[in-house]
């Protein structure tokens, strides 16, 4: 049926349905709509008001000690738990006095092992350990080890018995006298052939004095000496050795040379050891000289022996020695110094001893 109006005076129309009648029933409730859009946020709200004060914290004191004093709230640890003091305690154990101590964590369970970890730096070595018992000897030989070094030579023994005296040599052949030695005996001493005139000689600082002599036979020279009659300034040196022979019979190289001696002090015999005194057969020079003053030593004069090197002036004179200065250095020179001249002066008396 169509909708029914009115024409009102004014030349409008009014639906007759427009007239209000009583409320009809309440509808349905329709299907909710969608979610609307967030609002904007709002302002902050003003500040709270401040919370009552929380109870009171432990104070953490570390491993449990019977010799400290705890107070209410201390906390400690012992056998892997923790415990707090619920009263002033001294000496306690936590585990047996719950009027003093509460658990406040208990140990927990092992846990699962960890991965294997990077190996530590190697420590220092540790002390030697106390030696062993000795093993059993084996019975089975080990093999011959490798032949070790020549040892030293060892100490020069004590003399032997005499031996019993030999056949006669043959007879030898004419000589001049020239100093020599056919047979060397250990331990004795020697010089040049014929001392001669004995007598004293005011030695003249770093002038050497030289007599020749022959070996036969190798020997081995341990010390050499002479005698002092009157000792020069302190710190004189006095130094003695054997020169090798060159082809015309006049010295040429230092062969030994025993260890200083001293030139100073009193009047007495002066030794020198020979550190390596080997001489091989042959001819040589046997040789003195002195160094920081001017001793008065024992000497032989007039021996003649330069006549045997064919070294005779025609005037006959008698040589005893040669003589050379030397400023270089200290002892005996290596080699004798060029520009020797023959001497009839009195000549030092060297002696040496052979081992």
């Amino acid at each position: 049926m169509g909708q029914v109006s009115i024409k009102k005076d004014d030349g409008t129309w009014l639906p007759l349905n427009t007239v209000e009648g009583p409320a009809g029933p309440q509808g349905l409730t329709g299907p909710a709509g969608p979610q609307g859009d967030p609002g904007p946020i709002g302002s902050t709200g003003p500040q709270g008001e401040p919370g009552p004060v929380g109870p009171a914290g432990l104070n953490w004191k570390g491993d449990w000690s019977a010799a400290t004093a705890y107070v209410l709230n201390d906390a400690v640890s012992y056998q892997g738990a923790s415990w707090f003091a619920v009263a002033p305690t001294t000496g306690e154990v936590p585990v047996s006095t719950p009027s003093s101590w509460a658990l406040l964590a208990s140990q927990g369970s092992a846990g699962p092992m960890g991965p294997q970890g990077d190996p530590g730096p190697t420590g220092p070595t540790g002390a030697t350990g106390p030696t062993g018992v000795a093993g059993a000897d084996s019975t089975v030989p080990g093999p011959t080890g490798p032949t070790g070094p020549t040892g030293p030579t060892g100490a020069t023994g004590p003399k032997g018995d005499k031996g019993d005296k030999g056949d006669p040599g043959a007879a030898g052949s004419s000589s001049s006298g020239l100093a020599t030695i056919h047979l060397p005996t250990s331990g004795a001493w020697y010089g040049p052939p014929t001392f001669g005139t004995s007598t004293t000689l005011n030695v003249v600082a770093t002038t050497i004095y030289a007599m020749p002599l022959v070996i036969t036979s190798q020997i081995t020279v341990v010390r050499m000496g002479l005698n002092v009659t009157t000792g020069g300034t302190a710190g004189t040196l006095i130094y003695a050795g054997f020169y090798s022979s060159l082809p015309d019979g006049s010295p040429g190289n230092l062969a030994i040379q025993a260890d200083p001696m001293a030139g100073s002090g009193a009047s007495g015999q002066r030794e020198g050891l020979v550190s390596v005194g080997v001489l091989p057969a042959g001819s040589y020079w046997i040789a003195a000289l002195t160094q920081g003053g001017t001793p008065q030593i024992s000497a032989t004069a007039q021996n003649n022996v330069m006549n045997l090197l064919g070294w005779l002036t025609p005037n006959g004179a008698a040589y005893t020695s040669i003589t050379a200065n030397t400023s270089a250095g200290t002892g005996l020179p290596p080699t004798f110094p060029a520009g020797w001249a023959i001497s009839s002066n009195p000549a030092p008396r060297v002696a040496y001893k052979l081992s």
